[in-house]
């Protein structure tokens, strides 16, 4: 009946927070400041999401809530895998302007990879499935597309900006051990 569609609604939903709170403190327990920064990106890339399928009007399924949750956990995958370059860069006693943009170059090509064989498989289910199926390829096709654009340009604009705001030398990428 309409009552347990709302509250699977209401359980989609929550879930969905959930899941965002709980990779917004993954981030911030491992990766520090900069952890916190690409958090503002994630939680930017799922009010993007969100604004998208209210703009097209798009009624959320389960398998449509699991599409936003599958695309936070992509988006944040971009972001570990920019963060974990600059972190050698640093590493490798490069400063801290010169790691960060070497580490989005260099992530590019990983991140491009991922994001387009995640978008081409959301297409082919689109095209080929049927009712709750597409919901969950709707919601992944627009995440793929939100978390790309949040993890290359939103993050990036984030740190450049809370670098220059703060005239930072140094970024923290740990809250417990140093890089």
């Amino acid at each position: 009946g309409p009552e347990l569609s709302s509250q699977a609604q209401e359980n989609g939903l929550f879930a969905v927070l959930l899941a965002l709170l709980l990779i917004v403190l993954f981030m911030i327990l491992y990766y520090g400041v900069a952890g916190l920064i690409a958090s503002l990106a994630l939680i930017a890339n799922a009010i993007i999401m969100l604004g998208a399928l209210a703009q097209i009007k798009a009624a959320l399924s389960l398998p449509g809530i699991g599409g936003i949750i599958i695309s936070l956990g992509a988006g944040i995958d971009g972001t570990v895998i920019i963060l974990e370059v600059i972190k050698s860069n640093l590493r490798k006693g490069l400063s801290l302007r010169k790691a960060f943009s070497d580490g989005y170059t260099t992530s590019y090509g990983s991140i491009i990879d991922a994001n387009l064989t995640t978008l081409a498989a959301s297409i082919v289910l689109y095209l080929w499935g049927q009712g709750a199926v597409k919901g969950f390829a709707t919601t992944l096709t627009i995440g793929t597309i939100s978390s790309f654009f949040t993890s290359v340009l939103v993050n990036r604009v984030i740190t450049e900006g809370f670098i220059r705001a703060f005239g930072i030398n140094k970024l923290s990428f740990s809250l417990f051990k140093k890089i």
